[in-house]
């Protein structure tokens, strides 16, 4: 379950090409499913942290093609064919 935020969803130019938030449930039990484990005292320590910690998506919408490739860097940049 989600809470959604359509707000800006109607976007700079009125139509309806702006994002979506989103906020997920982020309770303890399924927050700790997403953590790596790396033993129990990182565990706890990263339990410990998820006060301080929020889930959110940014759901967009685009007009045009394209692709997001990684470059030799692994840093991702965008592909217009």
């Amino acid at each position: 379950m989600t809470t959604v935020c359509a707000e800006a969803e109607r976007g700079p130019a009125d139509d309806y090409y702006g994002s979506k938030l989103e906020v997920p449930s982020a309770h303890v039990g399924l927050m700790a499913a997403c953590l790596p484990w790396q033993g129990g005292k990182a565990f706890k320590a990263q339990i410990l942290k998820l006060q301080d910690m929020a889930a959110l998506l940014v759901l967009c919408r685009d007009k045009d093609s394209g692709q997001v490739r990684a470059s030799d860097h692994t840093i991702p940049h965008h592909h217009h064919p």
